[in-house]
């Protein structure tokens, strides 16, 4: 099982829900948790046959920037009967302009670790990530990359714009290799309504649009298809009933608890 692989995904797809830029003034700042689980899949041999995990999140937003904290465990059961526990830690820190970005990441799993710790920049013409662990480690970023709070606000403006397929770089400094290209299909826009537990004050019950997105590793110069997920973006930036699909199997990702964080009272920018 390519445990490494999965780790950076779960990484990608959570980082994937940060809120937009302090522009975007329907984004928000919020705590999140999240159960993952085993989706149905078609009959036939599966080397998966059990997931449980927990996803935890913490986005704020402040006078400089968006903080991102998230947490994720999982145990992964094996057809064998084997059991997989795996771990993983991410912190970083966005510019308001999406320009430059702090990040670590820990993580634990049977067959590969992440070990992460380092600070990007963006540019007009491309960028650079360094990479204090691995030590000596230096990315280019294509032009067209964007870290995670940009590039969801990203893909809320032109999904509200009616573009229906967009491609961008995506990075956020838990692989040393480079970052992925994501292309996204936009599908039909939806007014989402959580479960009850959910829906009381909690900025959930609004539109949002079925989106399917498709990862492509860029290590070694190749585009190689990692994964892919069928999700519900709302407009203010929240990724909800995620599906992940691996082809081997596929893992649900459910949104059991939210809560909005306050928005700070900055100065005016100029």
């Amino acid at each position: 099982m390519e445990t490494k692989r999965y780790l950076l995904s779960f990484v990608l797809l959570v980082c994937l829900m940060v809120p937009g830029s302090v522009q975007s003034k329907s984004m928000i700042p919020y705590q999140a948790y999240y159960t993952l689980e085993l989706s149905d899949m078609p009959d036939g041999v599966q080397p998966i046959v059990g997931i449980r995990g927990v996803v935890k999140v913490n986005h704020e937003q402040t006078c400089q920037g968006w903080t991102i904290f998230e947490m994720l465990r999982m145990e992964v059961t094996a057809r064998s009967g084997a059991v997989f526990v795996q771990k993983l830690q991410f912190s970083g820190l966005e510019s308001l302009d999406g320009k430059k970005l702090r990040f670590t990441a820990n993580g634990k799993g049977p067959s590969a670790d992440v070990n992460t710790l380092g600070r990007a920049t963006i540019r007009t013409t491309g960028g650079e990530a360094r990479f204090r662990r691995p030590h000596g480690t230096n990315v280019s970023l294509p032009e067209n990359t964007r870290f995670p709070i940009h590039l969801t606000n990203w893909i809320v403006e032109q999904a509200e714009s009616g573009v229906t397929h967009i491609k961008s770089y995506a990075f956020d400094g838990t692989d040393p290799t480079g970052p992925e290209l994501f292309s996204i299909i936009v599908k039909n826009r939806v007014h989402y309504r959580p479960s009850a537990t959910l829906a009381s004050g909690s900025g959930l019950v609004r539109p949002g649009w079925n989106i399917r997105l498709t990862a492509f590793s860029s290590a070694n110069g190749k585009l190689t298809p990692e994964y892919a997920y069928d999700a519900i973006i709302l407009e203010n930036g929240v990724l909800v009933d995620a599906e992940l699909d691996f082809s081997e199997f596929r893992v649900r990702q459910t949104l059991r608890s939210f809560k909005t964080l306050p928005v700070p009272n900055c100065p005016e920018q100029k």
